[in-house]
């Protein structure tokens, strides 16, 4: 009965941990949705209104007065919709923002491109009218 007795408990405390475990796994789905649902509405008011109405419009000043033809290949509509269904952590990790593009992106380009720091100009708001 001993040898009985201590299989049953082993399995009682196996069952134990293994419901415990799946607590704690669903309270880590639960915080993600809430920390997914936090970063959509932090971005949202850039993707309405800084974007659309302060850099793309400067860009487009800018690049018309140099002659040159800018694209920003990352705000096509499908881009967007898709970048819009991925969970956080795919999006940033720590510091890095776009980490599922820039994970995608290695071994087909340079690190040192993926990498390298932001590379804008700044202007005088007297410059654009």
């Amino acid at each position: 009965m001993d040898e009985l007795g201590r299989k049953l408990r082993l399995e009682v405390a196996l069952e134990q941990v293994l419901r415990g475990r799946a607590a704690i796994l669903e309270i880590g789905r639960h915080r993600r949705r809430e920390l997914d649902d936090l970063v959509v509405e932090q971005r949202r008011p850039d993707l309405k209104t800084w974007l659309a109405n302060d850099i793309l419009v400067k860009v487009d000043r800018m690049s018309m007065a140099s002659s040159l033809e800018v694209r920003a290949p990352l705000l096509d509509h499908k881009v967007i919709e898709f970048a819009a269904t991925l969970p956080s952590d795919l999006k940033y990790r720590g510091w890095t923002s776009k980490y599922l593009l820039k994970k995608h992106l290695e071994g087909r380009v340079p690190d040192r491109v993926i990498h390298r720091p932001k590379q804008g100009k700044s202007i005088k708001s007297s410059t654009i009218r």
